[in-house]
């Protein structure tokens, strides 16, 4: 977070460090549901949660939360572009608020159940899926399968070096020309589920 916190999802909620992850301090008011998925901070300081159910939202540091516009599906990934919009990947596609987490419209992959999501410094996201990967290069409007098919990817990165990186559940792939390629580079006996 932009005032140094580290904030944590756990499978009984909320919990934010203020040194570095020395302490760790329950953040649960209001949340209606404490299995979390996935967390992500906006630039304005908002904190958004992905549960089993949706997405709450927090603009105290995580210390409370309200429920936002979507509260319907399971938010496997969250992650917000440099435009400020916040995107959800969900068991049901993906989702896309530009307001805050107040509004969502689904902008793609309607009826994908989406594991993953990465924003590149250029502004492409990455999804991954139960068959591969797909891109946008518009915010998340429309989609394209890259050339990673027929694994399941749980887990996406983009690392300093330039490389996208896919956990899948035979190891872990990689990238250096925006998803047309792909190169299986390690832990092939391992699901990787995060990164």
């Amino acid at each position: 977070h932009s005032s140094g916190w580290i904030v944590a999802g756990t499978d009984i909620g909320i919990f934010h460090s203020t040194d570095i992850g020395g302490t760790w301090i329950p953040g649960n008011v209001g949340l209606s549901y404490l299995n979390i998925r996935s967390v992500a901070t906006h630039t304005n300081g908002r904190i958004f949660a992905g549960t089993d159910v949706g997405v709450s939202r927090s603009s105290d540091t995580a210390r409370s939360w309200t429920p936002s516009g979507l509260s319907f599906t399971a938010v496997n990934a969250l992650d917000v572009l440099s435009s400020g919009y916040i995107l959800a990947g969900t068991g049901s596609g993906v989702y896309r608020s530009t307001d805050n987490g107040g509004n969502w419209t689904q902008v793609g992959l309607a009826g994908t159940g989406v594991n993953a999501l990465t924003i590149q410094p250029n502004g492409n996201v990455f999804a991954g899926i139960n068959s591969g990967v797909f891109r946008s290069t518009d915010n998340g409007v429309s989609w394209t399968q890259t050339g990673l098919t027929g694994t399941v990817v749980r887990s996406l990165a983009f690392s300093l070096s330039g490389y996208t990186l896919a956990g899948t559940d035979n190891g872990v792939y990689r990238s250096g020309d925006n998803g047309a390629s792909w190169t299986q580079v390690g832990l092939t006996t391992s699901p990787v589920t995060a990164f």
